[in-house]
């Protein structure tokens, strides 16, 4: 059979059709599958919920402060680049 053959008797033939109804039934089944589990997720984390331990947050910053407005953002950038070009600067 040359490949050049082209008609809907090569697909009877190889069972084409149902080959392609299988496919699309277990893509489908695979696509209800993952939804299901997405919309019971929550459902799920809120029953483990009560398992898990709660997570804290540490009790120090670690000295560093967050800083609320741009202008204190723009100083520790600069502060940073400061201190990195001072280092690169001291080993050159």
């Amino acid at each position: 059979m040359l490949f050049a053959e082209m008609g809907f008797q090569n697909l009877t033939d190889a069972q084409g059709v149902p080959i392609a109804i299988t496919g699309m039934l277990v893509v489908f089944v695979a696509l209800v599958f993952i939804a299901v589990f997405i919309h019971m997720l929550p459902r799920a984390l809120d029953a483990l919920g009560g398992l898990l331990p709660e997570e804290h947050a540490p009790a120090g910053d670690g000295g560093l402060a967050e800083s609320s407005t741009p202008a204190a953002d723009g100083e520790l950038a600069a502060a940073l680049s400061v201190a990195v070009h001072r280092h690169r600067q001291a080993k050159a």
